[in-house]
């Protein structure tokens, strides 16, 4: 008898495990995305604001927010289909992160956007930093 196998089985359900906590994951960042991206449709980014991990809002009041996104909106028209491009899970000082990598379509542009998304303290995931860059 192989005294392995059981060690093996054991790897490999907690493999399972782990991969199938990913693909969870991935589709919970997928749909905060999607809300994110049906916010920006709608011009609601105060709510993107008041939604976000409260890092997010340290670096500026919401208003500010709302502002920067209206001025982007101002430049590229409204925002009419997001395609996500990539998706990398990072484990860096702030934990474990999500990174959703997508590319926007305006009326009259396009962008490249970066979300980065945290699990909170309540077990929620939510946006922790959103960087968009102008592609044309």
């Amino acid at each position: 008898m192989n005294v392995r196998a059981p060690t093996w089985i054991l790897v490999a359900i907690i493999s399972l495990m782990f991969c199938c906590s990913n693909v969870n994951e991935q589709k919970e960042v997928e749909a905060l995305a999607f809300r994110v991206h049906e916010q920006m449709r709608a011009g609601d980014f105060a709510s993107i604001y008041r939604d976000s991990e409260t890092r997010f809002k340290t670096v500026g009041t919401e208003s500010e927010f709302v502002r920067s996104l209206k001025g982007f909106q101002e430049q590229l028209g409204n925002f009419k289909h997001a395609e996500t491009v990539g998706y990398e899970i990072k484990f860096d000082s702030r934990g474990k992160t999500h990174e959703l990598h997508c590319e926007l379509e305006y009326e009259h542009g396009r962008a490249r956007e970066d979300l980065t998304i945290v699990r909170s303290a309540t077990g929620q995931m939510q946006l922790w930093s959103l960087e968009i860059q102008p592609l044309d």
